[in-house]
């Protein structure tokens, strides 16, 4: 699942929320570069939950955080 609200005055994506289900890759995974795709597989556990957000002044970097399937039900 991704979120993408836009910027109320240019239109572009003002932040980025997915939430990456066990043993799926992110959404864009095609659009990323060899470096990031080595580093979320190195650092991710394909067995659980991740919260992937890229925000205009801050994120949770290239791998997410790893999160409950309860939380992800919430969200």
């Amino acid at each position: 699942m991704v979120a993408a609200p836009q910027c109320a005055v240019c239109g572009s994506p003002a932040t980025r929320v997915e939430i990456i289900a066990p043993g799926q890759l992110p959404a864009e995974w095609e659009q990323w570069t060899a470096e990031r795709k080595q580093v979320f597989e190195e650092y991710s556990d394909p067995g659980r939950w991740y919260l992937l957000f890229e925000g205009v002044a801050a994120g949770n970097g290239w791998v997410g955080d790893a999160i409950e399937a309860a939380r992800a039900e919430r969200i």
